[in-house]
C-alpha cells in the first residue's frame, strides 16, 4: 500500500540538509508523516533500502551504505 510517495526534489537535498527525516519498513509505503515532519523541520526526506527496493520511494533518496551518506 503506497498512499504518499516521497521523491527527490520535494525539499532540500540529502547532502545539503541540516535535518534528514528517514522512513522505512515501518511506514508500509505511506510516507505522509515522514514528508510532513521533514517539511515542518525544513529538512530532507530520506528512506531505507527496503523502502527503495519496494518501490515506495525514488532510489535517489535512499540513505545508508548503498545510498547517500548523511551524518
Amino acid at each position: 500500500m503506497v498512499s504518499s510517495e516521497a521523491r527527490e526534489g520535494d525539499g532540500p537535498s540529502l547532502t545539503e540538509a541540516a535535518v534528514v527525516v528517514c522512513g522505512g519498513r515501518g511506514t508500509n509505503g505511506d510516507f505522509s508523516l515522514v514528508n510532513q515532519m521533514a517539511s515542518t523541520l525544513g529538512g530532507a526526506v530520506g528512506a531505507t533500502r527496503v523502502a527503495a527496493d519496494e518501490g515506495w520511494v525514488d532510489r535517489a533518496i535512499q540513505i545508508g551504505q548503498t545510498g547517500e551518506t548523511v551524518a
